[in-house]
């Protein structure tokens, strides 16, 4: 635990179920010392119509505003709430209403709007919030970490065929978006790009996402299958993804993903970012920042040059846990 507390925390961590966003609440949540099932809780909420459509403009929160399937918050209530998504706002409001501001309710990226309501408003550094009660952190909080990466590491094994004197990439594929198309062509010059490295001298690990689509999952996956030094996790078994990091000397990132990237130069291994065309202006300012502060190094598809240090670890969702603790401790004094 960050802080010496009276008691353990507490905690609940409210989303819409989306893994990205419920990861970086988990994140943070286990840097506050906690375990999910112990005392940490997950709840996922699904709203009704009007709610969801209007969510956070109508208010809501109230049991009758939740679907049948959904997780309602609900009394005792928790000592920290970690929320993220526009779907959370209204349920995370609720419940410091409803606790009569004894929960710490904290918000992670901006949540455009009521945002001075919350105890407390991470936000990565591209992001456009500041106010007295943010907390700006250099990406995305996630659960990365040495402990983490230790823990998993066991989940998946380097084939046998493969040799332990190359060193190991992992490529983090992501997928189309508002900000990356992620056309046929940029598919085949990363494809080209991973079939070039493991003719050199490396071993590589590949993951894609469901953003990455059926007809660019399937190109990927059948090319780069067939080469005995790249391994390509079609999703059977297990998650490997933590165990990719942990076995990987170098990490390659597609561009589209502020998440996956912050995790990847969370790990303290040489992090890069493909040059797939694209973005926007957020993106740019993330992108841009994570270069100059040395956590992320570009990396053109046509040559590949893995030789980045990089200069800092990225360790946000310990800063965020760092700042809730003292709060917390404020408010007990």
């Amino acid at each position: 635990m960050i802080v010496d507390l009276e008691h353990t925390l507490n905690i609940w961590v409210l989303t819409e179920g989306i893994a990205g966003t419920e990861n970086q609440c988990l994140g943070v949540a286990e840097r506050l010392g906690g375990v999910i099932g112990q005392n940490i809780k997950v709840l996922r909420t699904k709203l009704k119509q009007p709610w969801r459509m209007l969510s956070p403009y109508l208010g809501g929160g109230a049991p009758f505003v939740y679907t049948s399937d959904s997780d309602i918050p609900a009394p005792p209530w928790p000592d920290v709430v970690i929320a993220s998504g526009r779907k959370s706002i209204a349920s995370a409001l609720y419940i410091k209403r409803q606790s009569a501001g004894k929960t710490l309710i904290v918000q992670l990226q901006d949540p455009r709007w009521a945002a001075s309501k919350f105890d407390l408003v991470a936000v990565p550094f591209h992001d456009g919030y500041r106010g007295e009660n943010a907390q700006v952190t250099h990406g995305a909080p996630n659960r990365v970490d040495a402990q983490k990466l230790n823990a998993e590491k066991g989940i998946w094994s380097p084939p046998a065929s493969w040799d332990n004197k190359r060193e190991n990439i992992a490529l983090l594929i992501g997928g189309k978006s508002r900000a990356y198309d992620f056309s046929d062509e940029a598919i085949a010059r990363m494809v080209f790009m991973t079939l070039s490295l493991a003719q050199k001298n490396y071993n590589v690990m590949v993951t894609a996402s469901r953003r990455t689509g059926a007809k660019n999952y399937d190109f990927i996956s059948k090319v780069l299958s067939q080469h005995e030094h790249i391994y390509f996790w079609h999703g059977d078994g297990e998650n490997p993804y933590f165990s990719f990091l942990a076995h990987a000397d170098h990490i390659i990132v597609t561009p589209d993903s502020a998440s996956m990237l912050s995790e990847a130069a969370s790990t303290g291994k040489s992090t890069y970012c493909l040059d797939i065309p694209g973005g926007n202006e957020k993106f740019s300012r993330f992108h841009k920042h994570m270069e100059e502060i040395g956590a992320v190094k570009p990396l053109k598809m046509e040559a590949p040059q893995l030789n980045f240090k990089p200069q800092i670890v990225l360790n946000d969702a310990a800063l965020v846990a760092e700042k809730i603790s003292a709060l917390i401790a404020e408010k007990r004094a």
